[in-house]
């Protein structure tokens, strides 16, 4: 009695076994699997190539900014350096400075001093909008309307069409193993030979 109640255990595992394995082959070639993997990775693929070009035009617009700031202190360095060589010029230290330039030297004075202002600018957000300004205007001025509105169509387009593309496989597919005419074929059993 034992010996049977082992066997039928046995062969019960190893009937589950077959089926779980039937099943899993069957979950890999099942269209609505397959189509539903391949709308993922196509959507990765579309969304990885929106996000590669966001961190694109960042790096750009950092870029551009780091360029944008040391071209902006390279002319104040050499506003400064001007302003020191005409405040010396001038002899506009306060022991020797002559009543008649008093505003002019104070303006070389506060001109040398500006170098240092400009280190704040780095970080600023003015800079980087008006980086930001520059770019976008660039970019949209050479494009047209017309060729601007094609672009986003045929981007949306790609994403839609395909999303609903593979969605209406999966109605279609089991619009058509859920008809009638296949579950009278299914109540009816199995056909004599």
């Amino acid at each position: 009695m034992y010996d049977q109640l082992v066997t039928s255990q046995k062969k019960r595992s190893v009937s589950s076994a077959a089926s779980s394995s039937k099943e899993s082959k069957r979950h890999w070639s099942d269209p609505k699997t397959l189509a539903a993997y391949i709308q993922l990775f196509v959507n990765t693929v579309i969304i990885s190539g929106l996000l590669y070009l966001c961190v694109r035009f960042l790096r750009l617009v950092n870029r551009d900014v780091e360029c944008k700031f040391r071209n902006k202190v390279a002319l104040a360095a050499k506003a400064a350096l001007e302003c020191r060589a005409n405040y010396e010029t001038n002899r506009c230290e306060p022991e020797e400075r002559a009543p008649a330039l008093e505003a002019q030297c104070a303006e070389w004075a506060h001109c040398m001093s500006r170098s240092q202002e400009l280190w704040d600018l780095q970080h600023s957000a003015v800079l980087w909008a008006e980086t930001l300004a520059e770019i976008i205007n660039g970019f949209f001025k050479p494009i047209s309307i017309k060729s601007l509105i094609i672009l986003l169509t045929f981007t949306f387009g790609v994403i839609i069409v395909s999303n609903i593309a593979f969605g209406s496989y999966r109605v279609h597919y089991y619009g058509a193993l859920n008809s009638p005419q296949n579950s009278d074929l299914s109540s009816r059993g199995p056909r004599p030979l």
